[in-house]
């Protein structure tokens, strides 16, 4: 009976981990280079972003979209960023999806960091 349980127990710790590595999102800094709306109802809220990090970013004028409904606040987010000149922190799946597909952004900051000029 204990063997069992062991063996349950590492077979769902096995498991675990392994839905934990398949769904893992990146936390980026990043700059603004575009933002905008989608006007067609949907209030979708899309940007272009470039990875801040030094020595290989991750993206460079990467297209993303932002999740949820909260459309108005993170479009005021973005333009913060982009007027002021200050990086956001971003959690995005950017590392799962193809070249040519759009990343999904699900946490957005706007942090204190100026970008680099």
């Amino acid at each position: 009976m204990r063997t069992l349980r062991t063996l349950s127990l590492i077979g769902l710790t096995a498991g675990a981990l392994f839905s934990a590595q398949a769904s893992a999102d990146v936390w980026s800094k990043a700059s603004v280079d575009l933002v905008g709306v989608q006007p067609d109802g949907t209030d979708q809220t899309y940007v272009y972003l470039t990875d801040t990090a030094e020595g290989s970013p991750l993206f460079t004028k990467r297209f993303f979209r932002v999740k949820g409904t909260n459309y108005a606040q993170a479009l005021e987010v973005l333009l913060a960023a982009s007027i002021e000149g200050r990086k956001v922190h971003i959690l995005s799946n950017v590392d799962q999806v193809g070249p040519n597909d759009v990343a999904v952004i699900s946490v957005l900051y706007l942090t204190r960091e100026l970008v680099p000029q």
